[in-house]
């Protein structure tokens, strides 16, 4: 089975996914529809189950484009009124808004207690306001989760790191896996200091003025493509371990040597084309494992995780009966910034779970290192699409090289950079890992020990041992 991972059709794929064709594979554009197709036909090449919409390959989903400004912002409070100018201020917003007066409620992302008591309720109508500082990514993603299932008016953020949330011109938004929160983010000096000065809560009994006015807006469709490999056990098989990867990347942006395609070659072809070719040997097999295998490519990710979040909310074995996820990014550049990185994988938040352990032995016979301390370690568990399934509870990490790479999300990211030899032996370590792991009557869990999976651990569920309506391999 492993000697179905060849490099010679790991470079054909990637030379077809990555090429100039594809125009860098933005989410949406037609380079991403067209890549959408070519997965699809590789799974069907394998004679892997469609597992999309009404017996497809396709998940539909909805992709907002727009570009918004924030034309004015006021805050009041204690007597003292403060407005910032357009140049401190950018906006993220799917439609017009306009706010007078209304209340604000301030987050501390450092108060641990204090988050995890936040509620919907608590925050109706109000904006909610928090300064992102340095380390908070994670605190703030969790934030996000919950921002997104209350009906709050707006999000501001303070602080300069507050920028990178916001993008400058356009941005996108996926309504069928978010709800499009409007935000701002402001940098003046003045107003960053006046707003640590007030409490946390609602107690400042501060108020904000907001106008954000939409300057184009642009609806379209993408689609994560999602393939199914039947599990041979009878009862087992209704449970499903899912390989996934980001099929997306950057598209085309002006560089100081103009318009150039960023082909997202390793970030993340490089994922993709082995999920694929794993996807192919592990459908040759004699008899498939036995826990049911889903691989999906996902859309969106570079956007804000938006494929995998639909997906994780649309699954095809449903919640319950979903065990783990393996998310597979960058594994073909061995080139690192930490030098030579060749036979070494990486999982991200590489303790949060018994996953790593299980692939352990598989990593051994195939040659194949995982890294304790990895430069793409804990940090990173927050930053690519495993993430959507930990904030559902479902075990899960991003298995990569143990390094960055010197073009990360850069035009020169290109197919022939890739070290092809070394991929294919990640490759067949992950798939018999993945093989042990779907023939493991034991489901992975969270480890307890961790603090720093408190949270995925409060919204696992156990393991599902029966069938379901909501389970489409069960039926």
């Amino acid at each position: 089975m492993l000697d179905h991972i060849r490099v010679a059709s790991l470079r054909g794929r990637l030379s077809f996914l990555a090429s100039d064709l594809l125009e860098g594979r933005d989410t949406p554009s037609r380079g991403l529809d067209i890549a959408a197709e070519y997965i699809a036909a590789g799974f069907r090449r394998a004679g892997l189950e469609a597992a999309g919409d009404a017996g497809s390959y396709f998940q539909t989903v909805p992709v907002i484009r727009a570009a918004a400004a924030a034309q004015e912002f006021r805050i009041a409070a204690r007597d003292t009124v403060l407005s910032a100018a357009a140049s401190d201020l950018r906006a993220r917003a799917a439609d017009p808004l306009t706010l007078t007066d209304a209340p604000v409620y301030k987050i501390d992302l450092a108060d641990g207690a204090a988050m995890r008591a936040l509620n919907a309720a608590e925050l109706k109508g109000k904006v909610v306001l928090f300064e992102l500082g340095p380390g908070q990514w994670d605190a703030e993603a969790a934030l996000w989760t919950t921002l997104e299932h209350s009906e709050i008016a707006a999000v501001v953020v303070t602080g300069e790191r507050g920028r990178g949330l916001i993008p400058a011109g356009e941005d996108v938004f996926v309504p069928a896996a978010e709800r499009p929160l409007p935000a701002v983010s402001v940098t003046a000096t003045e107003i960053i200091d006046f707003c640590q000065s007030l409490k946390a809560g609602g107690a400042s009994n501060a108020r904000m003025t907001l106008r954000i006015d939409i300057a184009s807006r642009v609806e379209q469709t993408a689609k994560n493509v999602v393939a199914m490999l039947r599990g041979s056990d009878s009862s087992l098989n209704k449970t499903c371990v899912i390989l996934s990867a980001h099929y997306d990347h950057l598209g085309v942006k002006k560089t100081p040597q103009g318009q150039r395609v960023f082909p997202g070659a390793n970030d993340n072809g490089s994922g993709t084309v082995s999920m694929m070719e794993i996807a192919e040997a592990l459908a040759a097999m004699p008899q498939p494992p036995r826990r049911s295998i889903v691989f999906a490519a996902f859309f969106g990710e570079e956007e804000g995780l938006y494929g995998s979040e639909y997906f994780v909310r649309h699954l095809p074995c449903g919640r319950q009966a979903t065990i783990a996820d393996v998310n597979l990014e960058q594994l073909g550049r061995t080139d690192t910034d930490k030098g030579k990185l060749a036979d070494a994988l990486a999982f991200t938040g590489r303790d949060y779970t018994t996953i790593a352990r299980q692939f352990a032995s598989a990593a051994t016979l195939t040659g194949v290192s995982i890294a304790e301390h990895a430069e793409v370690g804990d940090d990173f568990f927050a930053r690519s699409d495993n993430f959507s399934f930990a904030t559902a509870g479902i075990p899960d990490h991003t298995v990569a090289i143990p390094a960055m790479f010197a073009d990360y999300h850069a035009a020169g990211d290109t197919w022939d950079k890739i070290d092809y030899p070394n991929m294919a032996r990640l490759d067949r370590a992950i798939a018999l890992g993945l093989i042990r792991l779907a023939d493991d009557a034991q489901a992975p869990e969270w480890n307890a020990q961790n603090p720093k999976t408190a949270g995925f651990r409060i919204v696992a569920i156990p393991q599902y041992s029966g069938t379901s309506k909501n389970n489409k391999i069960g039926q």
